[in-house]
């Protein structure tokens, strides 16, 4: 698929689908990856920097400079990056070691980076070396730059500009991982525009995709030239992750196609889909993923999204969707679905709590071929408008039907408050390590994207 295909085949793919789905309904989900507990584990942490990042008082200045307190980064200590090893959890206090054994069943995800550290900054120039003191000026430098096993990290600030499409990409090596990532401490960077990204082993996290695109020059009738926030497309290894994707006006968040080993951990989801048009009702979603798999979509919480929160439609093979918080869509949480020529099969959708959606928690569609392999297992529903869950043969089995007791729905704190129905109820062999911010699951995980 050409970068420029990009309309065409979004609104292609959603054309088959759209009207049907006004009436019917989808779900189904199961295989087991080998998984190397330690590469989980390692990649979490430093995610864990990002997701529960320092306090105020201990954050650098936006501007490049080092930290306040004199025990970060300095001209001398540059290449070395920031001090991770300081990451620490909501408390501030570090990040505890998780002596759990989960995941058996999940993907490893991504090597840790351990090559040379490069800067990105408001204040900087892309033409200079991107050390800290002399840091690059834009995004795309730091894509265009680094090699396999290298890192970037962006400082505070807004990078891109509305009404710009940016084609970026990286490529790393097995073990050997690119970083680009927002610095710890800092407030995440915000991108703006429509961000088409290819990566081998490539690593994005923190940061904040922030719409609307502006008029990138998207001609299908009603777009008015928006764009989906980032397009992961023709990828090999790639992870988006501890970063917010909000307030899209076209097709959502984020759009995966014609990609393998993607990873979309401990993200915010979140106001996406123009909800003034309501030719759009049944297509702007959380997150399409379309052509790729095997995947992993694990932690995130998918919040106000104007169509379903997570639509595998069509050839979503081998991704699993577990511990995700999923609400208050204007359609349904989960979607396991095929067109008219090809179905979506051995999808897993485990540990999730799908509540409060306009249609189903967790559903399935066909248009033609029917999937195979497919299970939702173990996830907790209720409070859905149509049912909590509906399917034709994706396997449903397990759920747990209670409220989900959040702390204040209305304030969007979706943590577990006590004696969550949630709670101690996750199947293990599908849980990370960690959860959305970075707590330490035990060895009975809580249902949903937040460990209490």
């Amino acid at each position: 698929m050409r970068d420029d295909d990009v309309p065409a085949t979004y609104g292609m793919l959603h054309g088959r689908i759209d009207a049907v789905l006004l009436s019917r309904s989808v779900p189904r989900v199961l295989q087991a990856h080998a998984v190397s507990q330690q590469v989980l584990f390692s990649s979490l942490l430093l995610a864990v920097t990002l997701a529960c990042a320092c306090s105020k008082d201990e954050a650098e200045a936006p501007d490049g400079s080092a930290p306040r307190d004199g025990g970060g980064v300095d001209a001398t200590t540059a290449d070395a990056g920031p001090p991770l090893d300081s990451a620490s959890g909501e408390d501030g206090g570090a990040v505890p070691s998780c002596a759990a054994a989960l995941g058996s069943a999940l993907p490893p995800l991504l090597a840790e980076s351990t090559g040379a550290v490069h800067y990105v900054a408001m204040t900087g120039a892309d033409d200079g070396p991107g050390t800290l003191e002399q840091p690059w000026r834009t995004v795309e430098k730091a894509f265009a730059a680094l090699g396999p096993g290298e890192t970037a990290y962006v400082r505070a600030g807004t990078y891109g500009a509305r009404g710009t499409r940016y084609d970026v990409s990286a490529t790393g090596a097995p073990g050997m991982t690119v970083t680009i990532r927002g610095y710890p401490g800092d407030p995440r960077p915000v991108l703006l525009g429509f961000w088409v990204v290819t990566g081998t082993e490539l690593r994005l996290s923190g940061f904040v995709f922030d719409g609307p695109t502006g008029d990138v020059g998207n001609t299908q009738p009603g777009s008015n030239g928006e764009e989906v926030l980032l397009w992961i497309q023709a990828s090999d290894g790639l992870e988006l992750s501890s970063s917010e994707l909000r307030n899209d006006l076209w097709r959502g968040g984020i759009f995966v196609s014609g990609s393998h080993r993607v990873f979309i951990v401990g993200n915010d989801v979140r106001d996406n889909g123009d909800r003034s048009n309501p030719d759009e009702a049944n297509l702007q979603h959380g997150i399409y993923w379309a052509g790729s798999g095997p995947g992993l979509i694990a932690n995130n919480v998918f919040d106000h999204n104007y169509a379903f929160g997570v639509h595998l439609y069509p050839d979503a093979d081998g991704v699993i969707v577990t511990g995700n918080t999923l609400l208050a869509q204007g359609r349904s949480g989960v979607i396991v679905s095929g067109d008219a020529t090809s179905s979506s099969d051995d999808c897993i959708v485990v540990n999730n709590v799908a509540v409060f959606n306009d249609q189903y928690g967790i559903r399935d569609f066909w248009g033609g071929p029917e999937g195979t392999g497919d299970v939702a297992r173990t996830n907790l529903v209720f409070g859905n408008t149509e049912g909590e869950t509906y399917a034709t043969v994706m396997t449903i089995e397990d759920s747990v039907e209670a409220d989900p007791g959040f702390v204040d729905r209305a304030a969007r704190d979706y943590h577990l408050a006590a004696g969550s129905a949630a709670i101690d109820r996750g199947l293990p062999e599908y849980a990370l390590p960690y959860d959305h911010d970075g707590r330490c699951h035990d060895a009975t995980p809580d249902l949903g994207a937040f460990e209490r």
